[in-house]
């Protein structure tokens, strides 16, 4: 999909996580063209992926507001006040709509507030299962990203347990098993990210009990609030 960067170049260079896909509403439509704000109602649930060049952003949605925007350029992240507006004056940037389930636009919050603290482990480097089993034993949250020749991959370690796996082939929630053979080629590149353990274990345990049709209770917290846009 457009929405990922060129592959031609490292697969590390993403400065994007990897985020759980839905139906694509559009794909990689000039930036400039589209109205943010009027587009997030007909999202309802869902996000925004704005690459311009070796930048990116991602604008949440929920309940048809714009929510959370992210802002990632190299190694480095912003979010908060003043970032919407900024993304917005890419002149030569493109954006792809997704819509999503709410419970996957909490799974996307919680990923890209995660901070990096493994940036370019090499998988030749490692033992999967124990590096796995390693972040199980630490307690918390982490989001294990894979990049490889074959794609990228995410499995997250939360409550001493692999949940929430997803790839950029199979984008919904699956079985972890997905990312072990990309693990067993022993050819590419890790990066993991800590998550906020208390709301990320709630996020993940309500994953594994809620069908996949079902749409999760609203939440009433501070992220919930739409964006002030200077209107």
């Amino acid at each position: 999909m457009s929405d990922q960067p060129n592959p031609h170049t490292s697969r590390i260079a993403d400065p994007i996580p990897l985020l759980p896909r839905g139906d694509v509403l559009f794909d990689a439509i000039p930036l400039k063209a589209v109205v943010m704000e009027a587009l997030a109602p007909a999202l309802s649930h869902g996000c925004l992926v704005v690459r311009d060049r070796d930048r990116g952003a991602v604008v949440l949605v929920r309940d048809g507001a714009l929510v959370e925007v992210h802002a990632f350029s190299g190694a480095t992240a912003r979010t908060g006040e003043g970032v919407l507006a900024e993304v917005q004056g890419w002149s030569e940037a493109v954006v792809t709509a997704h819509r999503l389930d709410a419970l996957l636009v909490d799974v996307c919050e919680a990923l890209l507030r995660g901070e990096i603290i493994y940036s370019d482990l090499r998988l030749d480097w490692v033992e999967w299962p124990n590096l796995l089993a390693d972040f199980s034993r630490r307690g918390g949250a982490y989001a294990v990203e894979i990049f490889s020749p074959s794609g990228r991959g995410v499995t997250c370690v939360a409550v001493g347990q692999q949940a929430l796996s997803y790839t950029d082939i199979h984008p919904s929630l699956g079985d972890p098993a997905l990312l072990e053979a990309m693990a067993s080629n022993r050819d590419g590149t890790i990066r993991v990210r800590r998550l906020n353990a208390a709301s990320f274990a709630a996020t993940a345990i309500a994953s594994a009990v809620a069908p996949a049709s079902s749409a999760p209770a609203a939440r009433s917290s501070p992220a919930s609030q739409p964006l002030a846009t200077g209107d």
